[in-house]
């Protein structure tokens, strides 16, 4: 696949996801505006429509193949273990957000949010730092 098409692919799902995303947010917005629903309301549906949104770009983070070919099977390996594991962190915390701020109260929501992306970016890390040094005592031997 060329790094053209690549291109196109993502923007295509960027697109996508703007035509889905964008129109909810409108229409929260008006709902709110009209004061058809409350502040609160109109606030956890933006957050629960960005969850969605993160968990849907989670999903495609392992079938991105960005960049040029690597130099060898073991590189090209790391990659994909890296993807694969922030694309599950990443969906698992949009539906988390998603979740809390669909059903839990507005403090557990709030709290809750900041542990699970504390959680992310300790695990996506995590898995960086535990693949590379892997690698390293690899080739080193």
């Amino acid at each position: 696949m060329s790094s053209r098409s690549q291109a196109r692919g993502g923007l295509r799902a960027a697109i996508i996801t703007g035509a889905i995303l964008v129109p909810g947010l409108v229409l929260l917005a008006l709902a709110r505006n009209q004061e058809l629903i409350a502040d609160e309301t109109a606030t956890r549906g933006i957050i629960v429509l960005i969850g969605l949104a993160v968990a849907a770009w989670g999903n495609a983070i392992p079938k991105a193949m960005n960049g040029p070919p690597l130099d060898s099977v073991t590189l090209a390996g790391v990659r994909q273990g890296v993807f694969r594991t922030t694309g599950w962190a990443m969906t698992l915390l949009g539906l988390t957000v998603a979740g809390l701020w669909a059903f839990a109260p507005y403090d557990i929501a709030q709290s809750g949010t900041l542990v699970a992306v504390g959680v992310v970016i300790a695990v996506v890390f995590g898995t960086i730092i535990w693949r590379g040094v892997l690698l390293h005592r690899s080739s080193s031997s």
